[in-house]
């Protein structure tokens, strides 16, 4: 759904645009990073910038693209199980290593 935008305004904040889109901040930052666009212009703050009117109305259209983006980054739980294991048997053999040099000495 395309929002209805403001008539008396061309240029949004980053808040504003999230809010019309409805897509958190860190997924459109996410988003916009990891495809190399040049979205929002740098006002006369050098942190803040600001999106056209085209720009919100065109992410509108791709918020399907940047909800999936953001689910497969930060919406997936990891299963650090494995990794757990891993660790689990350095440590054991670690110990072994260290318990038979120690009988040695």
């Amino acid at each position: 759904m395309i929002p209805t935008l403001p008539q008396h305004k061309t240029y949004f904040s980053l808040d504003e645009v999230c809010q019309w889109v409805d897509i958190s901040p860190e997924a459109l930052r996410y988003w916009l990073s990891a495809h190399d666009t040049s979205f929002g212009s740098r006002g006369a703050l050098p942190t803040k910038r600001s999106y056209h009117r085209r720009e919100v109305l065109w992410l509108c259209k791709i918020k399907p693209s940047i909800e999936h983006m953001a689910q497969e980054i930060v919406g997936k739980p990891v299963d650090l199980s494995p990794v757990r294991q891993e660790l689990q048997s350095m440590l054991e053999t670690l110990s072994s290593q260290t318990t038979s040099n120690s009988m040695r000495a």
